[in-house]
């Protein structure tokens, strides 16, 4: 086991296991990745721990810091794409689905209205001012239950 590591050092290595969180990398992967950097068993689960309560707390960013971290990961996936495949039909459409979030995400697309109401007093809005007074009804099937 080595000596003990700086307050950078700590801080950096609980940086980079945020990082793979974020990348969704499962926990076995993460601590074996770190018993390569030297330290004990304890020391990793401690510095796994400090990770997530440190996530946790980002949990309570509001949802317009949430969105724009959204568009900034987004547009930087589109940047970190290899330039041959950004060539490609596949290439294309992926960007063009990356761009469809972003234009979501930056509410460049009108917002539908619909509200639904199974009460025949009041009617199914569909948006507007067009007004559906039909009530459909579904059976769903049992099987044999």
């Amino acid at each position: 086991m080595s000596e003990r590591s700086s307050k950078i050092e700590k801080e950096k290595r609980i940086f980079t296991i945020q990082g793979w969180i974020i990348d969704g990398v499962q926990d076995y992967l993460i601590e074996k990745q770190i018993m390569n950097w030297g330290i004990g068993r304890r020391q990793m689960k401690r510095y796994v721990g400090e990770a997530y309560r440190r996530w946790r707390k980002d949990a309570e960013i509001t949802i317009e810091q949430r969105r724009d971290a959204r568009i900034a990961e987004l547009q930087q996936d589109i940047r970190g794409m290899d330039e041959k495949f950004k060539k490609t039909p596949l290439g294309l459409r992926t960007i063009l689905s990356y761009k469809k979030e972003l234009s979501k995400l930056e509410n460049l697309y009108p917002i539908k209205k619909v509200q639904l109401s199974n009460d025949p007093e009041n009617p199914v809005s569909m948006g507007g001012d067009t007004t559906i007074n039909q009530v459909s009804v579904f059976q769903l099937p049992d099987n044999n239950r």
